[in-house]
């Protein structure tokens, strides 16, 4: 087939089907997100709706429960006693964290730890790390290795910790080095 139209007209020709094309691709994607739009504001108004009816049952609940409140500020407060226990201040003196991280890696895979009791009195720290240890000889590996740490002035482990062999419920008590 011959072409007859000269350069320029097919140029401009080309740049109006290009923008054509734009147009009808802008004019997709424009319908294309109000139908979606329109699906999505049911959901938007249910979910709205059921926020705002539990804000008013809280807010009711809140009124209707004075009392409660401030039963709840009143174990805030006893939380917040309890952690300023834990916070030890001063320069050399160690963290309750730290204290309870390097009792943790001195122990054996044959010790299971059950607890761990921190007491603040005045300015003496006590510690007190109950547990079972699987054999005497695991038990009394653990009490070394935690007399020899440097944060601990004496690890004191009764008697009774030895009267059994195997699975020993122990009982070590940790004093603090101020």
């Amino acid at each position: 087939m011959i072409n007859l139209l000269p350069d320029g007209y097919k140029g401009q020709i080309e740049k109006e089907y290009r923008g054509r094309l734009l147009i009808v691709a802008l004019i997709f994607i424009f319908l294309t997100e109000i139908v979606s739009i329109m699906l999505l504001l049911p959901s938007y108004f249910i979910s709205e709706t059921k926020y705002y009816s539990a804000l008013n049952r809280t807010l009711k609940d809140i009124s209707a429960n004075g009392a409660d409140s401030l039963k709840t500020s009143d174990a805030i407060k006893k939380i917040n006693d309890k952690i300023a226990l834990l916070k030890i201040s001063g320069g050399d003196k160690a963290q309750v964290g730290a204290l309870i991280n390097s009792i943790v890696a001195q122990k054996y895979s044959a010790i299971a730890i059950k607890s761990i009791n921190y007491e603040m009195r005045g300015s003496t720290a006590k510690i007190d790390v109950l547990g079972v240890a699987k054999s005497r000889e695991s038990l009394l590996g653990f009490v070394d290795r935690l007399k020899k740490e440097k944060y601990f002035a004496e690890v004191y482990s009764p008697v009774s910790n030895l009267v059994k062999d195997r699975n020993i419920d122990f009982s070590i008590q940790i004093a603090i080095t101020p």
